[in-house]
């Protein structure tokens, strides 16, 4: 809910400012909803909604080196990984309990997040031997592989979300069975 609290408060604020960006606040005409989309995208975007599902591959991956520096990982006890793939230890990460948290929960912007210390012993088990600085880096691949069916998902949900606004403005805006609720605004 946190991330469509977030959209319906930036559309509430484009509102607000139609009349300074020069657009029609009574649609007359597809034309008049047609200078108004980009701005509804706009909007849209400027939420960084991507925010609410993936993980933030720089603060993980900077929690894990901290962890690999102070010599303190939690010991992997969890199925073998050593010779896996950077996909397959994704892949694993993600299906791990305890491995990573509210993973898709979307409840907060970075809410989906790796256990350092647990992260830490797990990339370990993946590649003994290597030093913390590589072992930090090759956690951050991880996460990048994470994140990308989540960067999928979230593109998919945006994608949905504004074409559910501009047909929701057709509809009641222009469309002659449409209620026809007048001019946009705050309210």
């Amino acid at each position: 809910m946190a991330p469509a609290v977030e959209l319906e408060n930036a559309l509430v604020e484009l509102s607000a400012k139609l009349p300074s960006l020069g657009v029609p606040t009574t649609l007359n005409s597809q034309a008049d909803l047609d200078q108004l989309i980009p701005h509804v995208e706009s909007a849209i975007d400027s939420v960084k909604i991507w925010q609410f599902y993936v993980v933030d591959t720089q603060s993980s991956v900077q929690e894990v080196a901290k962890v690999l520096e102070s010599g303190k990982p939690t010991q992997w006890s969890g199925e073998p990984v050593q010779g896996k793939s950077i996909e397959e230890l994704a892949q694993i990460a993600k299906s791990t309990p305890g491995l990573i948290e509210n993973y898709r929960a979307s409840s907060g912007r970075f809410c989906t997040k790796a256990v350092p210390a647990t992260a830490a012993g797990y990339i370990t088990a993946a590649y003994p031997g290597d030093d913390s600085t590589n072992l930090a880096s090759k956690w951050g691949k991880v996460v990048d592989v994470l994140n990308v069916d989540l960067y999928g998902e979230c593109n998919d949900d945006v994608k949905a979300a504004k074409s559910q606004v501009v047909d929701r403005l057709k509809y009641t805006r222009l469309d002659a069975g449409g209620p026809r609720m007048g001019e946009i605004s705050e309210k």
